[in-house]
């Protein structure tokens, strides 16, 4: 095995053309035996595989979860609004309707009407007004409308001293202006 494993040295160095052949030859007649440097050699490459095995496993599971996580909603951030979890590109599409005003600071403002102030963070001053319109605007459609009271007139009395029971219009004359 040995003088095989030096023959394929030799012949290497003769093809690369280089000049270490008989330093080489040197090293390897002081060391007797390569067997057990070898089977090191063979060990590591085997502990190594586990490892880049493993490696890759863990890597595949992060890369689907934070592929699920893109996926879900890669540009709209989603807000707490009263226990309830609210998709902001989709509520806005659909309430959003016109710009509301509001007193102060739109994060305040916002937390005052239950939105979480922590989901604020993700949002741009932009999302973040037409999230607060889109708020009034649901508050407004969701609010019942309110009850018409029908009121009963009497009807018209007729008087008998009017031509036709028509009355004639009252003649009103505007002040006469001084003049100056």
């Amino acid at each position: 095995m040995r003088e095989t494993l030096n023959a394929f040295v030799i012949f290497i160095a003769a093809v690369v053309g280089m000049s270490f052949v008989p330093s080489l030859k040197a090293k390897t007649a002081a060391k007797p035996d390569f067997r057990a440097d070898i089977a090191e050699h063979r060990q590591d490459q085997k502990v190594e595989k586990v490892r880049q095995t493993k490696v890759d496993a863990v890597s595949k599971a992060i890369e689907e979860l934070v592929g699920d996580v893109k996926d879900a909603s890669p540009t709209s951030p989603c807000v707490m609004v009263r226990g309830e979890d609210l998709d902001v590109e989709e509520f806005i599409a659909r309430w959003y309707k016109r710009p509301w005003t509001y007193p102060g600071s739109i994060d305040t403002h916002l937390v005052e009407h239950g939105v979480a102030r922590a989901d604020l963070t993700g949002l741009t001053h932009s999302q973040k007004e037409h999230l607060h319109a889109a708020l009034h605007e649901k508050e407004l459609a969701e609010k019942p409308a309110p009850k018409v009271v029908q009121q009963v007139t009497a009807p018209r009395q007729v008087y008998q001293n009017c031509p036709g029971g028509v009355c004639p219009a009252p003649q009103y004359s505007a002040p006469r202006r001084r003049r100056r």
